[in-house]
């Protein structure tokens, strides 16, 4: 290796470092360190490829449990990792879209793999415990309103089942949140690559995406073979099914929301319009649904196509 980069290289875990030192031992603000975490990855692996970025993953492994101990351990593989695999795509210049699907793919295998060793080695199920404090948290909301007098059999039965849904639904809440994720790493991180003089290839327009017409089929196919098929509430295929309608509703919004942006860029309508609207779409449910026959329309008649 040259020198130049054994000694970036060096500042580079020294920044990690310090980073890591505020995420553990900062309360309350070390959590804001989370999305600065991957940087020094992403920056090396970008600046010098995935040799490189590989032998700064495996420096920051041993340098984190000589600082954290064996606790500590997981924050490399999860946020060292997602930067290494942004780092290796914008060394490539791959395409953004590319870019940000393996990113998230590779977030989402780490926190899988974490959960399993944690879960299976040490006895650390952190879904449990979410499970068993969400239970409590009912528990009291209960007994407050048996306390004020009010019938509770109406607030229990909704409560119960607002938990059955989260935890059918935690398949693609893990994707949703580790999509979400990696876009606020990428927003952090890509000015400052810039500003050292990596070049990050450009994406779309938010308002030129559009998704695969592919994806009404996939919607159809599912939604009618949740129909035919006899699936039980808390059985795997019930959940398998859930999960895909959940993540396809929330792909037809989406297309909804880039298409409302088209429209008032091409109509001159200010952009604070388009964005005023998109937040009503995610807040409220009946706007919800309308978006979401909305990006069907747009999706499957190219609806954008016709308006100049």
């Amino acid at each position: 290796m040259k020198a130049k980069e054994l000694t970036e290289g060096a500042i580079s875990l020294a920044i990690y470092i310090i980073i890591l030192l505020m995420f553990l031992y900062l309360p309350f603000f070390g959590g804001l360190f989370t999305f600065v975490l991957p940087f020094p990855f992403l920056y090396y692996t970008a600046k010098y490829n995935w040799k490189a970025g590989l032998l700064f993953f495996t420096a920051s492994v041993i340098l984190t449990f000589i600082v954290g101990s064996w606790i500590a351990l997981p924050i490399p593989f999860l946020f060292g990792f997602v930067g290494f695999v942004l780092g290796w795509n914008i060394y490539h210049q791959r395409e953004a879209l590319i870019t940000f699907s393996t990113s998230t793919l590779a977030l989402l295998c780490s926190v899988v793999v974490v959960y399993i060793i944690s879960a299976t080695l040490f006895d650390m199920n952190f879904i449990k415990e979410a499970q068993t404090i969400f239970k409590e948290v009912m528990d009291q909301t209960i007994s407050m309103f048996n306390y004020m007098g009010e019938n509770t059999d109406q607030i229990k039965e909704q409560l119960t089942e607002a938990y059955d849904l989260i935890i059918s639904l935690l398949p693609s809440l893990l994707i949703l949140s580790s999509a979400l994720m990696v876009l606020i790493i990428q927003f952090i991180s890509y000015p400052i690559l810039k500003r050292f003089g990596i070049h990050v290839k450009a994406a779309k327009p938010f308002r030129e995406i559009t998704l695969p017409k592919s994806l009404i089929w996939y919607f159809l196919i599912t939604t009618f073979l949740s129909f035919i098929v006899e699936a039980e509430k808390g059985t795997f295929l019930y959940n398998v099914f859930i999960n895909l309608l959940y993540l396809i509703d929330i792909l037809f919004v989406l297309q909804a929301i880039t298409f409302i942006f088209d429209y008032c860029y091409k109509k001159r309508i200010h952009k604070a319009w388009a964005i005023v609207v998109s937040v009503f779409i995610m807040l409220n449910p009946v706007f919800n649904q309308l978006a979401k026959i909305l990006g069907i329309i747009d999706l499957g008649f190219e609806l954008r196509k016709r308006i100049q």
